[in-house]
């Protein structure tokens, strides 16, 4: 699921970067159906994402404020649940964040292709599409770093 979300966030990367290049060159309804597929991504890491929390809430791969189900997981040592606790926590928290930053980025776009639509006056060149683009840009790099992170060294 990890290389899934990885694959649907580089090639989110290339519809806002083609957002831009149309933003640029004036072509409003190429730019947003570049903008509006690039939402279409990030609904669809969301979407992952949730699957993947949903199977490792019912594996007991989550931490609580006891940690009590990483005991109950029958496969954990009793000197692996100390590990298995700080994994699942960073896990946890930082991928949510992450998230966090991905719904933020939901809104900020369909918000640019609002103002776009309606032809608001702060949207008359690029550098508004420019702006949510690198927005978008630093939420995909992050994700570079949080995969290999969480999905390619633990195993």
């Amino acid at each position: 699921l990890g290389a899934v979300n990885t694959t649907v966030l580089l090639f989110s990367s290339f519809t806002v970067a083609m957002a831009v290049q149309k933003a640029q060159k004036r072509e409003t309804r190429a730019q947003l159906n570049y903008l509006f597929v690039t939402i279409i991504c990030a609904a669809i890491f969301l979407v992952v994402k949730f699957f993947e929390y949903k199977d490792k809430i019912q594996h007991n791969l989550y931490p609580d404020w006891n940690f009590a189900p990483l005991h109950a997981v029958p496969l954990l040592t009793p000197d692996q649940v100390g590990p298995a606790k700080l994994y699942m926590s960073l896990y946890f928290a930082m991928t949510g964040l992450h998230g966090v930053h991905v719904l933020v980025g939901i809104i900020v776009i369909s918000t640019l292709m609002i103002m776009i639509k309606k032809k608001a006056p702060s949207i008359s060149d690029y550098i508004p599409t420019e702006m949510v683009g690198l927005y978008w840009h630093f939420v995909d790099l992050v994700w570079i770093f949080l995969y290999p992170l969480f999905y390619l060294i633990p195993s």
